[in-house]
């Protein structure tokens, strides 16, 4: 049982490795694999020579001869290939997992922030719809104008919000009370961005106005609520997502989970069942935040 304790120990601490850090894990073992290769090749190569010199010699039960087509050993014992078997069975599974759940980290975050952009290009539709209606001028100018105002005071935020994810560690309810001011002022924060940019278009060189100002910051004024809305709505959908996501991400470790149980099972012919059950620490339990991004 202290043979197994240990070798538990080791594949605890190279599973958690090995989803932390895959490619400088994967690296490391091409490295150590390489210097075992050629430390195995020069001690074969003192046996042959000290062989050479004997005919054979026995070691335990094991005898060892000399035949002209090099080092005979009899009875090689399995068990090294076994272990390496195993271990690499569930370096690879790890691997796959990983990635498996940093994908779906990504995928989480870009359904969340399309859901945002889709609302609030919506808003800006509302708003330029209203501005046309009221003979506004330079529509195309005024597009723009709203499109940077909205991406730099909501869109930003809210990605900001997802990449920190932390918002399955909540209620729906406590998402919203949380980002609560930022929801009471994004109407403001626009309309104050967007009236300052005004104020530097509002007239050509020749001093003659290019949009119309108080028609453009009436049109937002009328979205006011649609807008608040719209905030709700995206804070919203990004917590089923990321329920959605949660879900889906301890399935797989689960399922990882498993897969190294009967892996040890088959390694220790089935004596594995008292060894622990959950190889993934919580602290790895999903990808960290550094993973997403557009």
């Amino acid at each position: 049982m202290e043979n197994v304790a240990t070798t538990t120990s080791n594949l605890q601490t190279l599973t958690t490795f090995a989803e932390h850090n895959p490619g400088l894990f994967m690296f490391s073992c091409i490295m150590i694999f390489l210097a075992v290769v050629a430390a195995g090749f020069f001690i074969y190569k003192i046996i042959i020579f000290i062989f050479k010199r004997v005919k054979g010699v026995k070691i335990g039960d094991k005898e060892l001869k000399m035949e002209e087509d090099g080092l005979q050993i009899e009875n090689k014992p399995e068990n090294y290939v076994k272990f390496t078997s195993t271990i690499s069975a569930i370096i690879q599974y790890s691997i796959n997992a990983g990635y498996s759940n940093c994908v779906k980290r990504q995928e989480l975050f870009e359904t969340q922030l399309n859901h945002v952009k889709e609302n609030f290009d919506i808003i800006q539709t509302a708003i330029i719809e209203n501005y046309i209606s009221n003979d506004g001028l330079n529509v195309e100018i005024v597009r723009a104008l709203l499109h940077h105002t909205i991406n730099k005071t909501i869109i930003q935020k809210f990605r900001n919000i997802l990449i920190a994810d932390k918002l399955a560690e909540k209620t729906k309810d406590g998402v919203i009370e949380l980002n609560r001011n930022f929801i009471e002022s994004a109407y403001t924060d626009l309309w104050i961005e967007l009236k300052n940019l005004v104020n530097y278009t509002s007239v050509d060189s020749n001093g003659k106005r290019m949009i119309s100002d108080s028609v453009l910051l009436d049109s937002l004024k009328n979205q006011k609520d649609s807008l608040k809305k719209m905030m709700v709505n995206s804070l919203e959908f990004a917590y089923d997502q990321a329920i959605v996501f949660l879900n889906e991400v301890q399935e797989n470790n689960s399922q990882l989970d498993e897969k190294i149980q009967n892996l040890l099972n088959i390694h220790f012919e089935g004596s594995a069942d008292n060894i622990q059950h959950s190889w993934v620490n919580d602290s790895a339990a999903i990808p960290p935040n550094n993973v997403v991004g557009v």
